[in-house]
């Protein structure tokens, strides 16, 4: 990963669905090229003055799509992962809805996207066995990773 801590990644026991370190980037790479193709889509169709909304919904998204990489794999904090994966699926459906309203073509490139918002909310739930609520909430986690 982009943070260079695979071997705190692999150290995790994780939940049977959640992708091996070298899956991620290009999961990645190719949803936020089907989020730009869906906002491209939207502005085109509708041109700025009438898709402003729909894209600043989107950038918000997108924006916090962004800050769930650090707190998650960054700062190896998974309770915060979940909170921002939760914050980032709201958004996403938010912003799907409101590019369906716009284009149907938008609306269809934007649902992997949500399904990946899902997963990472999904990623840190089982993690060593534990429900997200067990998880301790006083900062940093780092004493639940599996040795």
């Amino acid at each position: 990963s982009v943070y260079q801590n695979d071997a705190w990644y692999e150290g995790l026991t994780r939940p049977p669905y959640a992708p091996a370190t070298w899956v991620i980037a290009p999961v990645y790479t190719l949803t936020f090229l089907l989020e730009s193709l869906a906002a491209w889509f939207v502005w085109y169709s509708n041109g700025i003055k009438h898709s402003l909304p729909h894209i600043l919904i989107y950038c918000c998204q997108y924006a916090c799509t962004l800050a769930w990489f650090p707190t998650f794999f960054g700062y190896e904090f998974t309770m915060a992962g979940i909170v921002v994966a939760i914050g980032s699926w709201t958004l996403s459906i938010l912003t799907l809805i409101a590019f369906s309203r716009c284009t149907w073509l938008s609306a269809v490139l934007f649902v992997f996207p949500v399904i990946l918002e899902v997963l990472h909310g999904c990623l840190g739930y089982g993690r060593d066995d534990q429900q997200p609520w067990q998880i301790t909430l006083a900062g940093n986690d780092h004493e639940n990773v599996a040795t």
